[in-house]
């Protein structure tokens, strides 16, 4: 294995820095790592598999160039706050970062060596206080086969801020191999997406939220999940993978069509029914995340604003499958309308005292999970969840057909035969581990 990395071997700020505050998504996540400041729990990221001709250092030119558009790249929460109690982020004007260059193609098993290379780095944890906050990296496995590794502290972006990073990427360096100029930055401003946040939570709407979120889980039960274990830390989490075939997916689709729904609606209820089969429980809550971001200036800013709220769903044994998705279409409507209420403000309201608002967690992503990036063909693969409470259901509609189906399993509540068994529906497609 040979490795290069071109930047400062230790990234450091230079020049002045902007102060702004943290938006309530980053909150959350940055008191969660000051309870656990050693996990790497809080690390999200992709692996982009490359197939086709590419320059790596074309690569690293537009990755330089787009990490100097986006501020949220060059954050960092240090711990000399003057009030920690209203943490502050600390946007460098430049940052001296490495970029990777690792060459496998000598390995017995390049393929391999990769995933050993990309998991060890995404076991180290990521400081808040230390820029920089991600990791980018290009795993050479054959002469037009590589891996685009980025791996990110959550406290700077979520899977859809870092998908526009990945595309804004892939954008400048298919301008900068064609020799032509590199289109204008379709970003927004970040402190336009703070001051939106402040905004809405000095409003009537978010009062109206706050009543919507009181009375919805007025009554509710203690979340159950897949697992009856006792709740213990975790070290990380199993990960296992299904992929769905384009004809179940087509019929997918027909069903959902005949039910005024939404594929992603009819994998919710799935997830919905299997827990109640799985725990016998019929008032059941799901954490579903919402991007939090239309109509509102987040839609073009890279950053971290995602808001995984609880579902609330009721499901009965011998209900029929129409009134299920009904159902879940209806609970989910609500939700979306009242989505930037944030979780964290729920479980205060609630007093739950850092108790969960939901264990089992399904997320549908709506991302697109191919990239051309210059000559190559990129797809792209999850390689870090995020903290995970039970089990974590991520869902991709791929392009060509079919869906790609990934579990991660808290390795405190689940053995990894534990994981595969709590994934696999009855009747439903078998998993391995990823």
């Amino acid at each position: 294995m040979t490795a290069t990395s071109t930047g400062a071997p230790t990234a450091a700020p230079r020049g002045a820095a902007v102060r702004l505050p943290l938006t309530g998504a980053q909150l959350g996540v940055h008191h969660a790592q000051l309870l656990d400041p050693g996990s790497a729990a809080f690390t999200v990221g992709e692996s982009v598999l490359l197939e086709g001709p590419l320059e790596g250092a074309l690569l690293e030119a537009a990755a330089r160039r787009v990490v100097a558009e986006v501020p949220a790249l060059r954050a960092a929460v240090p711990t000399d706050q003057d009030d920690p109690a209203a943490p502050e982020q600390r946007i460098a004007d430049a940052l001296d970062w490495p970029f990777e260059h690792v060459d496998l193609t000598a390995e017995p098993d390049p393929e391999a060596a990769a995933a050993a290379w990309t998991a060890r780095r995404r076991a180290l944890p990521l400081d808040p206080a230390r820029p920089p906050l991600f990791v980018q990296a290009l795993l050479r496995t054959a002469p037009q086969r590589a891996h685009w590794v980025v791996l990110c502290h959550h406290v700077v972006l979520d899977a859809y801020g870092l998908s526009l990073v990945l595309r804004r990427t892939a954008e400048v360096l298919g301008a900068l191999a064609d020799g032509r100029p590199v289109p204008p930055s379709p970003f927004g401003d970040l402190r336009d997406v703070v001051a939106a946040e402040r905004a809405y939570r000095a409003g009537d709407r978010f009062a109206a939220d706050r009543e919507f979120w009181s009375r919805e889980l007025a009554g509710a039960p203690e979340p159950v999940g897949f697992s009856d274990a006792a709740p213990a830390p975790a070290a990380g989490t199993h990960r296992v993978r299904a992929d769905v075939d384009a004809g179940v997916l087509a019929g997918l689709d027909a069903l959902a069509a005949g039910l005024g729904a939404t594929w992603a609606e009819l994998v919710l209820t799935a997830a919905s029914v299997h827990l109640h089969r799985t725990t016998g429980e019929r008032d059941l809550l799901l954490a579903a995340p919402a991007m939090g971001r239309l109509g509102t200036p987040a839609a073009r800013v890279p950053a971290m604003v995602v808001n995984v709220l609880p579902l609330r769903l009721r499901v009965r044994p011998g209900d029929p499958v129409a009134d299920v998705v009904a159902h879940v279409r209806d609970r989910l409507a609500a939700q979306r309308r009242h989505q930037r209420y944030r979780a964290e403000d729920i479980a205060r309201d609630l007093r739950l005292g850092g108790r969960a608002l939901a264990l089992a967690e399904v997320n549908v992503k709506p991302f697109d999970g191919v990239l051309r990036v210059g000559g190559a063909l990129g797809h792209v693969r999850n390689v870090a969840q995020g903290p995970v409470d039970d089990l974590a259901v991520s869902v991709l509609r791929e392009p060509a057909g079919g869906l790609q189906v990934q579990v991660d399993a808290h390795d405190g509540r689940f053995s990894a035969a534990g994981a595969v068994s709590a994934a696999a529906a009855p009747g439903g497609y078998r998993f391995a581990h990823a």
